[in-house]
């Protein structure tokens, strides 16, 4: 192991559990279907690259 990384082996492994249902919540999610969009791109193309300013320009 190198000197700059933690030894995490003492750490007890953990669990998670399996996500719930929105039949509880009090805001039902949007979905695509019922979604209505504002049309500000009516006869326009957008390309969409799911970066954010924030992430712009750094590698992993």
């Amino acid at each position: 192991m190198s000197p700059d990384r933690a030894d995490l082996s003492a750490i007890p492994p953990q669990t998670q559990d399996w996500p719930g249902t929105t039949a509880a919540l009090d805001r039902r999610p949007t979905t695509a279907s019922t979604w209505t969009g504002r049309e500000r791109l009516i006869g326009r193309r957008a390309l969409i690259t799911g970066a954010t300013p924030a992430s712009a320009g750094r590698s992993p």
